[in-house]
């Protein structure tokens, strides 16, 4: 997927989900392409549901007055995960994917850092059914998002993806599209961070990506993966 397929991906999103907006970021973040960033302006505009607050704090940063809906977004998930009652929080992969994801990196940009042990445990306290392609590439932005030099939380989070990845592998053939796509975007953005070994894997994944690439694209979503997978991929190369 070369950057004009890349671009005509923007202009031809019909309807923005949550993962097309997620992956309009990763294009805006490491190609600043201009379309991205007026498709990222309507959907903070238009979109309330929490599935798009790493949107919203993309806008805040261009527009700081708009911060006081995002703060509350922030009260909402501090109360979910950081309560005396957080120990009895089970999210999905998808809920790391979007939510935890974004309240980490809201917490690096306003916050204290107080939060990122209640953030270690919500990922530890994810049922293993649920530590699919979306968790996978959560832990990814999770630890992207954190500090540097956050040592110990950064190596926790490593030995997450490593002890999740395996258990993905092994099944990758039967999983369904998505999740594979999202399973091989992880694992490039995992060589980038040096959670993985590049030269360990990359023969893995260019045979997972080249037999991904064969198939048919036929729903926004994956289209959506298609880029992140790509982005990632690219990322690594360059």
């Amino acid at each position: 997927m070369i950057q004009e397929e890349i671009q005509n991906w923007i202009y031809e999103i019909k309807e923005v989900d949550a993962l097309s907006a997620k992956a309009l970021l990763r294009v805006y973040e490491q190609l600043g392409l201009s379309a991205a960033a007026d498709r990222l302006g309507a959907i903070s505009s238009e979109q309330t549901n929490v599935e798009y607050a790493s949107v919203w704090l993309w806008a805040v940063e261009r527009n700081p007055e708009r911060r006081e809906s995002l703060n509350k977004i922030r009260e909402e998930l501090t109360a979910k995960y950081c309560s005396e009652n957080s120990k009895d929080v089970h999210l999905t992969g998808q809920q790391v994917f979007y939510e935890l994801s974004f309240f980490t990196e809201y917490e690096t940009k306003y916050g204290t850092l107080q939060y990122y042990e209640n953030i270690y445990r919500q990922l530890c306290q994810v049922e293993k059914t649920q530590r699919d392609g979306w968790y996978l590439y959560g832990l990814t932005q999770i630890k992207k998002a954190m500090k540097e030099g956050v040592f110990e939380y950064q190596a926790q989070i490593t030995d997450l993806f490593k002890e999740t990845f395996s258990v993905l592998r092994e099944n990758f053939a039967t999983l369904d599209a998505l999740q594979r796509i999202l399973i091989v975007a992880a694992a490039y953005e995992a060589c980038s961070q040096k959670i993985l070994l590049p030269y360990k894997y990359q023969g893995l994944l260019l045979e997972w990506y080249r037999v991904i690439c064969r198939h048919e694209r036929n729903n926004d979503q994956l289209e959506a993966a298609m880029v992140l997978m790509e982005m990632a991929k690219q990322k690594l190369e360059a």
